[in-house]
């Protein structure tokens, strides 16, 4: 049996949560996958190449 992630409750204002709801939508994604993407986007983008690519393991 796979172990879910851990839950973290996150208080956003709700402009924000209602502009992410309307992108997750748009794009065809839950609330929380489309917070995922760009949180995961983000974290690409602050990553230097190198490290990036040995956290994917290759």
């Amino acid at each position: 049996m796979a172990s879910q992630p851990a839950g973290y409750p996150l208080r956003m204002p709700s402009e924000l949560r209602e502009w992410f709801s309307a992108e997750a939508t748009k794009n065809g994604r839950s609330l929380n996958s489309e917070l995922v993407h760009c949180l995961t986007e983000i974290r690409a983008r602050s990553t230097p190449p190198a490290a990036a690519t040995q956290q994917l393991g290759t």
